[in-house]
Order: structure tokens, then C-alpha cells, then sequence
């Protein structure tokens, strides 16, 4: 056997001993979501990351991914995954593929989730990683997300990582009736980004800045 066989079984054996820590620690957090841990068991990290920064995968950090896209830390896909408060009958709009990590975690909790992503070359990685993982219940999609997916529309639930410095009124126009974004406000260059929650409730959308408290309302998609 060669080094390169051994320095990848080595990589193999840290990367699912990090994956068993990871979910000791959260065990605590999601003891009453155990559908959530088991999306987190079910979907290793390390798989969505390249190989040069796998053992970092379950560290607190942002690792940069193909297209010189980021996949956030995990605290930040986790708080966008419960503020979304999912159930198993939903769909689910995801903006910005990425890696496909957050995707392969909803597929695991929804009926079906709808993923787009601008680049051909990061779908198709992200894609690849989902199809090895047996995750069927995803549809990607190469456009851009700022338009959203009319034809799947409307959705229970709408996420995006990616920051946007306002909130495109076609992701509001296509959520249904009582559905949920969750979204990152904040321009390229803001070091401090928002998480919103916004709740349409006819044509009233209730918006909650998460972490401040703050909330108001927006009447109609402008």
C-alpha cells in the first residue's frame, strides 16, 4: 500500500471521529428536534468541504468552497434551519447551492427542496455529493436565485445564505400563505450581517430581525 492510500484512510478516521464530536456537542441543543439529529448524523460536513480543509469541517469557521463561494460556519446553518421551522410535509426554496450542504440537511427534514445556484460547476459538485448520499428528494436548479423559481412556486419555506443588502420582492410574492424566509441582510462589505424571518400572512409580511428582538411589519411585496 501506498503513502497516499494510508494518508486517506488517516483522513477518513479523523473526519468521522470530528463528525462523532460534532454531534456530541449539539446533542444537548437538539435533544427535542431528533429529527434534526439525524439530518446532522445522516449528512457528514466533511463531504461538502474540500479535502485540503476537511479537518476543519465542524470547526467554527467559514471554509471557502469551489467558485470562491463560502460554506458558513455550522452554528449559522443550524440557526437558519431552526428559524425556518420546518415540517416533513414541506417544500422548501433554498438561494445559493453552494456547497450543498445546507440543501442535503433540509432534504432530510422536508418532502422536497429546491436549490439554485448560479454557477454550473459548483451546482454540479454540490449535486454529486447529494446524489453519493442517496438525497432524492432535491431538485437543482442553475439561475439566479435574486429571481427566485416561479415555476416551483409557491414554496412553505425560502432560505438564503448569501447576503443580500435588501429583500427581493419575488422571493416575498413566492412564499405561500403562512410560509417563512429566512435570509442574511447586509451588503458585500458589511462585517455585520442581520438574519431576518419574514412571515407572509396574506399580503402582510411580519418581519423579525433574529438576535435583536426587533420586529415590524411590511404590508404588500414591493
Amino acid at each position: 500500500m501506498n503513502e497516499d492510500y494510508h494518508q486517506w484512510n488517516d483522513d477518513e478516521a479523523n473526519n468521522a471521529y470530528a463528525h462523532i464530536q460534532f454531534l456530541m456537542r449539539v446533542r444537548g441543543r437538539f435533544a427535542k428536534r431528533p429529527e434534526l439529529l439525524y439530518a446532522l448524523e445522516t449528512i457528514p460536513r466533511a463531504l461538502f468541504v474540500p479535502r485540503m480543509f476537511r479537518r476543519d469541517a465542524y470547526a467554527e469557521q467559514s471554509i471557502t468552497i469551489a467558485g470562491g463561494q463560502t460554506l458558513e460556519p455550522p452554528s449559522v446553518i443550524l440557526h437558519m434551519i431552526e428559524a425556518l421551522q420546518v415540517e416533513e410535509r414541506h417544500t422548501v426554496l433554498e438561494i445559493g447551492t453552494g456547497s450543498g450542504y445546507m440543501a442535503a440537511l433540509l432534504s432530510c427534514l422536508v418532502r422536497r427542496v429546491y436549490t439554485i445556484e448560479r454557477i454550473r460547476d459548483v451546482r454540479d459538485e454540490a449535486l454529486q455529493q447529494c446524489v453519493a448520499l442517496q438525497r432524492n428528494n432535491i431538485v437543482f436548479l442553475v439561475g439566479d436565485g435574486y429571481h427566485g423559481w416561479k415555476d416551483g412556486a409557491p414554496y412553505d419555506r425560502l432560505v438564503a445564505t448569501a447576503a443580500s443588502p435588501h429583500v427581493p420582492s419575488c422571493w416575498l410574492e413566492q412564499l405561500n400563505e403562512g410560509g417563512v424566509l429566512v435570509m442574511m441582510l447586509g451588503g458585500m462589505h458589511d462585517e455585520k450581517k442581520k438574519m431576518l424571518r419574514i412571515t407572509r400572512q396574506g399580503e402582510q409580511f411580519i418581519t423579525e430581525s433574529l438576535g435583536d428582538g426587533a420586529c415590524d411589519m411590511l404590508h404588500g411585496a414591493k
